[in-house]
């Protein structure tokens, strides 16, 4: 059985915001990113520029899309290197470090006792939709700081308002070296991963890779301390290039890659309930489930700066599947079907924000996104014959 599904969605959004205190902070940004010394040599001069370059328009793009009215709660790179694990802490586990924020056993969040209804938004541009599972897309490793916005949410966040997931990217500019690191733990849990990040003229770059094993991949559902199939292996990648045509405009580029492979954890002991053939009787600790999720998004930014007028267009892309394999004869005879489902979703979309400082006390804000949703269901279920005239 398959079942397709094509959904279209836009906001556009307009805010004209009264707030000094802004005013000041924007006045006093350029002050705090000084000009390049004239007495360095060219090769230093150049790098110095751009650094500089970069900070002024990170701070610009804050000033496009900021956070006014809301609650936010923010955790930067030292916090995010002092917490348990370090860059190594799955990306839920972050979270957990903001107020009002659990965890149930699927490892789905709940923000103020709400489930789900979280918006992803990187760099300042929205992560599309995608479909959940047991693995996690995003890594606390590529991320420079992360912030929780909650409250009364300005108009351009739009759609989920529980809360807001903001999360700033490492750059070539801030991460100028290599690194290679190895994480080692109890259950056969082994990660390796790969930070390169540089600035060649014009150009910053930041790519990250890492690779996952773990005996507990999904919750234990057993009082045992010893998990029955419930190994995983994860594959991420992801990439930052930027490149600044000029001090006030840029064009970036991220990408991410995630490969996961979970095994269903087994509870020994069930007692069968259906006889398929002549076989009634089966191991309940050696059903063989399995479910493998792909995911992948690309967003293309740019972003202007001129006088009071600053901008910023993205065109995203999201691709995400979720392929569930059953034990087919173990699943008929302890639940008398065994479903085999593929499901996939593709998005596009693109954003724009803007945002004009008519004054010191009054600055206007407007944009739009516009989303297409592409869905796929594939299921192909077994069951037991049915006897003609049986209902």
């Amino acid at each position: 059985m398959k079942k397709f599904l094509i959904a279209a969605g836009a906001l556009i959004w307009l805010a004209h915001v009264s707030t000094a205190q802004e005013a000041t902070s924007a006045a006093a940004s350029p002050a705090a990113s000084p000009a390049p010394s004239a007495t360095g040599t060219p090769g230093t001069e150049t790098t110095e520029q751009v650094v500089v370059t970069s900070q002024e328009l990170d701070i610009s793009r804050e000033a496009i899309v900021p956070s006014l009215g809301a609650t936010r709660y923010t955790v930067g790179p030292d916090r995010l290197d002092s917490q348990a694990q370090g860059e190594n802490a799955p990306f839920n586990q972050t979270l957990l470090r903001f107020p009002g924020v659990a965890q149930d056993s699927f490892s789905q969040l709940h923000v103020r006792g709400e489930h789900a209804n979280l918006q992803y938004r990187i760099d300042d541009v929205l992560l599309p939709e995608s479909i959940p599972g047991f693995g996690q897309e995003l890594e606390t490793r590529f991320a420079d700081s992360v912030s929780l916005i909650t409250g009364a949410l300005p108009a351009q966040f739009g759609f989920r308002n529980t809360g807001v997931v903001d999360i700033h990217t490492k750059n070539g500019a801030l991460f100028q070296q290599g690194e290679a690191s190895l994480y080692v733990g109890s259950f056969d849990t082994i990660k390796e991963s790969l930070e390169y990040g540089g600035v060649l003229e014009r150009l910053s770059l930041f790519v990250t890779e890492s690779y996952l094993h773990d005996g507990i991949g999904i919750e234990n559902p057993t009082r045992s301390s010893d998990p029955i199939h419930d190994d995983t292996d994860q594959y991420k990648v992801f990439g930052y290039l930027s490149y600044i045509f000029d001090p006030t405009s840029r064009l970036t580029l991220l990408f991410s890659g995630n490969h996961s492979d979970f095994q269903i954890p087994n509870t020994p002991g069930l007692t069968p309930a259906f006889t398929l053939g002549t076989k009634s009787t089966f191991d309940s600790a050696k059903l063989d489930e399995n479910q493998t999720e792909d995911s992948a998004y690309e967003i293309l930014t740019y972003q202007k700066h001129v006088g009071d007028f600053g901008f910023q267009a993205s065109v995203f892309n999201r691709y995400s599947a979720v392929l569930f394999r059953p034990d087919d004869v173990g699943d008929l005879i302890f639940n008398g079907v065994a479903s085999r489902v593929d499901r996939s979703i593709l998005s596009n979309g693109i954003e724009f924000d803007s945002s004009y400082k008519l004054n010191d006390q009054h600055t206007i804000r407007g944009g739009f996104i516009f989303t297409e949703q592409y869905a796929n269901v594939d299921t192909v279920t077994l069951v037991f014959p049915v006897d003609e005239g049986s209902t």
